[in-house]
């Protein structure tokens, strides 16, 4: 059943954990603004603030929390920053090692006010707005995983590399950033904003659900993706997802056969 709010109604979602030990991936709604986290997928060095879980799927639920908590009256961008600040006072109250690396994760929301539709992204989030054919991402981000995986020769290196590239991220020196401990990360938030018009569709979606398009050809853009959605349900394109994974050689340009994936598909009211 729908989630109906006075400015946003979020029509279908879905999310499905890959091959990790959680799933790391999360959305959420309140009234006017829709969020997605992608939990960066620990690495050496990587500090878990409850040893009972992953350090990704740590943030992911600790910023999901936060926003559910306070009244999401900024912009996109300066909410991003506010989540880094809550983040770095969790560490420390945790008792983070100076020398630890942080947890980290992507991160979009997309937020409705009287007159727009605002959204703003780190790593690799990707918000489409169906009607004006419009897609935010971060380019830069897929662009330097990509020669990553291209690059590697052994798992242990691909881990070091993960590990060095993730702390380039967290301080925004590497053309790309993720959501961490650092509340200069807005400075590098990719951002956009639409005229506010009832009935408008936006897609959210992690890079494991977007791979239906940039990878998969399971659709043959993000307009189609968007049809699938509607007409077959969230769920159905995960399996769609899966059943290409389990069928296709996937691993040879990614780091993981099967990602964890999840998608929002809300409708502006």
């Amino acid at each position: 059943m729908a989630n109906s709010t006075s400015g946003l109604t979020v029509l279908d979602t879905a999310t499905r954990q890959g091959v990790g030990e959680f799933n790391e991936d999360l959305a959420g709604n309140n009234d006017t603004c829709a969020w997605m986290f992608d939990g960066a997928t620990d690495t050496i060095g990587t500090f878990r603030p409850d040893p009972r879980t992953t350090g990704a799927y740590w943030i992911s639920r600790t910023c999901d929390e936060w926003l559910r908590r306070h009244d999401l009256t900024q912009r996109p961008a300066e909410t991003i920053t506010e989540l880094a600040a809550h983040v770095k006072a969790s560490l420390r109250d945790a008792g983070m090692p100076r020398e630890a690396l942080p947890p980290a994760c992507s991160a979009g929301i997309v937020r409705r006010s009287a007159d727009e539709v605002a959204a703003a992204i780190v790593g690799d989030i990707f918000v489409y707005h169906d009607g004006r054919d419009d897609l935010l991402d971060y380019p830069a981000f897929g662009a330097n995983e990509r020669r990553a995986v291209r690059a590697q020769t052994s798992p242990q290196q691909a881990a070091e590399g993960i590990a060095e590239r993730r702390r380039r991220y967290l301080a925004g020196s590497d053309g790309a950033w993720v959501l961490g401990d650092n509340p200069y990360v807005a400075a590098g938030a990719r951002t956009i904003a639409w005229p506010a018009v009832r009935g408008d569709i936006v897609l959210l979606a992690t890079d494991g659900f977007a791979r239906a398009v940039t990878d998969y050809k399971i659709a043959a853009s993000w307009h189609e993706l968007v049809e699938l959605v509607r007409e077959r349900s969230a769920s159905s394109v995960i399996d769609m997802i899966r059943e290409h994974e389990s069928t296709a050689d996937t691993q040879a340009a990614l780091f993981k056969k099967s990602d964890d994936v999840c998608v929002s598909l809300v409708q502006i009211t």
